[in-house]
């Protein structure tokens, strides 16, 4: 009888192995830090945008000359390949959930970029949406107008410690219980410190006035 119970305790063993492993891992704590710089910006409306000329320069820099081996398609095993026709779990049409009966208020072009993947960010507050793009950020009331922008993100953190790159990877959220605006941007030196970059609204109007910190990091803070 012990003989066999001791197979199945030993595969119940070393099947939780790998999950003891994962657990023993551990949540590493939070790491609390004070901003080292602090200051304020503003109206943010009056940043100087982006030229056409500038624009340009940025989509010519980021052209890649592409393989033009790789512009032709092959497909070996097309005359093989099942299923045939449209794959039958194919979706061809929207779901339905809660906000499918909703309408749209408002359609209008954002900004457009030349990197892949862009980063594409967008929040929305009470009158206004603020999108931002890899580098660069622009602010729209609801119709669509443009308030501000297209300018690189690094403009709204001159002067900030970190702020003389412009890496990208932002973040904007909006908090509708307070009315602010909220914007993050690494800043990846290379070698330590590194820095992270946050921006808050002083109202609900992200054209205005801005409050800005600069936080140390040990680590790409991507």
């Amino acid at each position: 009888m012990k003989r066999i119970l001791l197979n199945p305790v030993i595969l119940l063993i070393v099947l939780l192995i790998p999950v003891f492993s994962v657990f023993s891992q551990g949540v590493k704590p939070a790491k609390v830090s004070k901003a080292i710089y602090h200051d304020v910006i503003g109206p943010i409306r009056d940043l100087p945008a982006l030229t056409a000329e500038e624009l340009a320069a940025e989509q010519y820099e980021t052209r890649i000359e592409r393989n033009e081996e790789l512009k032709e398609r092959l497909y070996p095993f097309a005359a093989t390949a099942l299923p045939k026709g449209p794959d039958a779990i194919w979706q061809n049409e929207m779901g339905q959930n809660a906000l499918s009966n909703r309408e749209v208020f408002s359609v209008f072009n954002g900004q457009t970029s030349y990197s892949d993947p862009p980063d594409d960010n967008g929040t929305v507050g009470y009158d206004y949406y603020m999108q931002t793009i890899n580098v660069k950020y622009t602010i729209y009331d609801k119709s669509g107008n443009l308030l501000a922008g297209p300018t690189n993100i690094n403009t709204l953190f001159e002067g900030v410690p970190g702020a003389n790159r412009n890496d990208g990877d932002p973040i904007v959220m909006f908090d509708e219980q307070i009315g602010r605006f909220f914007v993050a941007e690494f800043s990846g030196i290379g070698n330590a410190p590194d820095y992270m970059l946050i921006a808050i609204s002083q109202t609900a109007d992200p054209t205005g006035m801005w409050d800005r910190w600069s936080f140390p990091m040990t680590g790409f803070p991507d």
